[in-house]
């Protein structure tokens, strides 16, 4: 019998595919002038290869507690600082993460499981 592997816990990962140079950006607050804060134009977290997959209907049942927000997998090595309120953006896409994995917890690979063309 077959054994399912969810696709955020990869068996082993090939660096070899990170063939996808990304962005992780990051919107800074910026204050209003009267003591509030505005959103500011999205800058540049960190550059980082990549390996990103559209994940299956089958695939995306396993990415976590928001599936049905989840449809592409970001694997890079690990980057710390990286939050959901960050995007990653290639080739003209931008894709919002909703959840981040850190594999196994030992700061070696990091899995972001993001929805693809989110306008923000």
């Amino acid at each position: 019998m077959a054994r399912s592997t969810a696709p955020n816990k990869p068996s082993k990962i090939n660096p070899s595919q990170f063939k996808h140079r990304v962005l992780i950006e990051e919107e800074p607050c910026v204050s209003d002038g009267r003591g509030g804060f505005v959103d500011g134009d999205w800058t540049t977290f960190k550059k980082r290869w990549a390996k990103i997959e559209t994940l299956t209907a089958g695939q995306r049942r396993f990415a976590g507690k928001n599936e049905e927000n989840v449809d592409t997998k970001i694997t890079m090595y690990y980057t710390s600082g990286v939050t959901v309120a960050m995007r990653i953006t290639h080739a003209g896409l931008i894709y919002q993460i909703q959840g981040i994995d850190n594999l196994e917890e030992n700061n070696v690979w990091l899995v972001l499981n993001c929805m693809k063309g989110v306008a923000s």
